[in-house]
């Protein structure tokens, strides 16, 4: 009965058959269906002829992206649709278009905590479409395992596309159809996130000295030298923090790590710094920031290396430049062979430890 047919016969249901290629060899397109979503897995940047390159970075305590180029057409070809495992060109269904777009892993400010993570979902015209381990998911130095994603959805022509990263208790947005951002206020505390800044103090470190006496009852007043060396490195701003939260609108989280050194000589102290009256940051223009954190600090603690002076201000988030001032003030105690917990007392006029504070943006983390 085959003997007469010029072609084999496909026995396979219609929707099972495979598409037969055309005269060059590329099959021919196919129609998805409305909500049609597709997720590349090559991990590389893909090349959308014809997109807009809104370079638009979306960040959040745990999440860092940049969207690269975002296509809207009616027809995938061919070697876009294999990007995304297909086999054949892809055509939108009547009165509905595509919208692809590629977006670049960053770097995260924080890492990942248990079920502390960032949530990223896929809003295909309100119905939502969670994108799990975007990036490949995040190391323990938090650096992405995947550079690039590639992304393609299918909504009506008048429908929305947008992408929404949920961290912390906010919901940054972005309409994908526009290339704009949803500025509403979790966009606007995210700031600090999108703009990365680093902070530069000159000089590097300085030393502050102070004389001390303690008199034990029935003996003459004993004398020592107080010496506290600050180098103050990889001070951090961000919006939010896991101590203090989300900073008020417009303001940022400044911590600084003094790498504090302590030493004494002629005779040894317990010191209780009391840190808000030790430091002082004037901010370019007069204000003084106070310290949020700590209230206090033991120079034992920081001389057996069990704590840093690390400090907390909380800053506007246009800061460009401050002074820092340090000039010990706290309690002071010394310990005698048969007397311990004598008090003690600063004497004289210690010389302040003046830093001064630059601000800037930070290097492109994106890597062009």
């Amino acid at each position: 009965m085959l003997v007469g047919c010029s072609e084999p016969i496909d026995f396979a249901p219609a929707e099972h058959r495979s598409v037969a290629p055309s005269d060059d060899g590329i099959p021919d397109p196919i129609t998805v269906e409305p909500g049609f979503v597709a997720r590349s897995t090559v991990g590389r940047r893909v090349t959308l002829p014809g997109s807009v390159e809104p370079q638009l970075v979306v960040a959040t305590p745990r999440f860092d992206g940049r969207i690269g180029d975002i296509l809207t057409t009616r027809e995938l070809s061919y070697e876009l649709a294999r990007m995304l495992d297909q086999t054949t060109p892809l055509t939108a269904p009547s009165g509905h278009r595509f919208v692809a777009f590629t977006a670049q892993a960053g770097r995260p400010a924080f890492p990942e905590a248990g079920s502390r993570t960032a949530g990223v979902v896929l809003h295909v015209d309100g119905a939502p479409q969670p994108l799990r381990s975007m990036f490949g998911g995040m190391n323990r130095d938090r650096q992405y395992q995947v550079q690039w994603e590639f992304i393609v959805a299918c909504i009506p022509d008048e429908g929305k596309l947008v992408l929404a990263v949920t961290d912390e208790g906010q919901t940054v947005q972005v309409d994908l159809v526009t290339g704009q951002p949803i500025v509403d206020e979790a966009w606007q505390l995210c700031e600090g996130f999108r703009r990365r800044r680093v902070v530069v103090f000159s000089p590097q470190q300085g030393v502050f000295e102070r004389a001390f006496t303690a008199q034990p009852q029935g003996y003459e007043p004993a004398t020592g030298l107080f010496r506290m060396t600050l180098a103050p490195n990889n001070a951090f701003l961000a919006p939010w923090n896991p101590v203090n939260g989300w900073a008020p609108m417009g303001e940022m989280w400044l911590t600084i790590p003094m790498n504090a050194r302590v030493e004494f000589e002629q005779i040894g102290a317990q010191i209780e710094l009391d840190v808000p009256r030790s430091l002082t940051l004037r901010i370019d223009g007069g204000a003084t920031l106070d310290v949020l954190d700590p209230a206090t600090l033991a120079t034992e603690d920081v001389r057996r290396q069990r704590a840093d002076l690390i400090t907390t201000h909380r800053v506007p988030l246009a800061l460009t430049g401050a002074d820092l001032e340090f000039n010990a003030q706290g309690t002071v105690s010394v310990d005698f062979r048969d007397m311990p917990g004598v008090a003690g007392a600063f004497t004289g006029q210690g010389k302040p430890v003046l830093l001064r504070v630059d601000v800037g943006d930070g290097p492109d983390r994106f890597g062009g």
